[in-house]
């Protein structure tokens, strides 16, 4: 696979390596055309179907990677547990409470159940594991905001620190929810009809993607909200070049959960 930078040197010792620049541009996370979409189908294809190549077996488990419905559901309810010990009397807050007793913890309970239906119709359970011959190899944070796109229009993908096995479900419903993209219905049924194309070893994989998809939206409408949490907030002023106004932020995050919900 080429379509990534070029590894130069690795100092295994001190886990540092240096990559190739990529002389790119950044790709427009809202307008993909349809050969940008064929060459992210391609990709994704391409890191599948070294599964089952040699060295495949030791690579590590990707990032917040699910295994079964409950590692999904266990990861959801440490998030919202983490949101709801947050105790701080500012208005921000207070919507932030607000909207999880009112709106996404109701839509959780429905999920669950909505869940829980479609995988009996399938004879499985929440704690049913899926099978390693159905696990793909996945970037895990993927999206157009980690790609760059060459001077002969080529895309080239970033950023692997999240990399390893995952459920091609997830992986399916994460691109087509990521906030840091605003696909249309068109661009993601291409990738949909192209990822399933291309994943035909799994026969079943479309209806795991219906019933997995609303707690995948739940958990980034929970990811949306870390900005509420201290010790992510205490990053992400320590990162940033100038001070944070924090009750914007919070709310424009609040903001940005509230439509990720309605997605749900």
């Amino acid at each position: 696979i080429e379509s990534v930078p070029k590894p130069i040197a690795i100092d295994k010792e001190s886990r540092c390596a240096i990559y190739e620049f990529v002389d790119g541009t950044p790709v427009a996370t809202t307008s993909p055309s349809a050969e940008d979409i064929s060459q992210v189908v391609g990709f994704l294809a391409s890191l599948d179907q070294l599964c089952g190549s040699e060295g495949s077996t030791g690579l590590q488990t990707a990032a917040d990677a699910c295994f079964s419905v409950n590692d999904l559901l266990v990861d959801i309810d440490s998030r919202l547990q983490r949101l709801l010990a947050v105790n701080e009397s500012t208005p921000q807050h207070s919507a932030l409470s607000d909207f999880l007793a009112n709106k996404l913890e109701p839509r959780l309970t429905i999920a669950k159940r909505t869940c829980e239906e479609g995988l009996r119709r399938q004879g499985l359970t929440f704690e049913s594991i899926l099978d390693r011959s159905q696990r793909t190899l996945s970037p895990s944070d993927f999206g157009f905001h980690n790609m760059l796109r060459l001077a002969d229009g080529n895309l080239v993908f970033l950023d692997f620190e999240y990399f390893g096995w995952d459920d091609p479900a997830k992986m399916i419903c994460d691109f087509l929810l990521h906030p840091a993209m605003e696909l249309s219905d068109e661009v993601k049924q291409q990738f949909l009809s192209g990822i399933l194309e291309n994943f035909s070893r799994q026969p079943d994989l479309a209806d795991r993607v219906k019933i997995v998809m609303p707690l995948c939206g739940l958990k980034w409408s929970l990811l949306l909200l870390n900005e509420f949490v201290p010790a992510h907030l205490q990053r992400r002023q320590f990162a940033s070049e100038r001070p944070l106004d924090v009750a914007r932020l919070q709310m424009e995050q609040l903001n940005k959960s509230q439509l990720m919900l309605e997605k749900v």
